[in-house]
């Protein structure tokens, strides 16, 4: 099981559940907390932050839209890098 990651805490958010996730991953992947190249594993990510699979999925939806993890077809969404 993966270690939880302080960066990765929900806990004190308001709002819709993907909403949340969507913040906390935005917020670690900003603030270096998920290094660039980090894989973003859903299951993974389900444990460390206490969800079920849905408001992952609907978080990851935002993330390449936004310039803030890599998508290529048939892999998992990495941190983007940034400069």
């Amino acid at each position: 099981m993966p270690k939880a990651d302080p960066a990765l805490d929900i806990g004190g958010m308001e709002g819709p559940l993907g909403q949340r996730v969507y913040v906390t991953l935005r917020d670690a992947i900003l603030d270096m907390s998920l290094v660039p190249g980090t894989v973003l594993r859903k299951g993974a990510l389900c444990e460390q932050l206490g969800v079920s699979r849905s408001p992952v999925a609907e978080a990851w939806g935002g993330c390449p839209l936004t310039g803030l993890s890599t998508s290529f077809r048939n892999r998992p969404p990495a941190c983007r890098a940034f400069r």
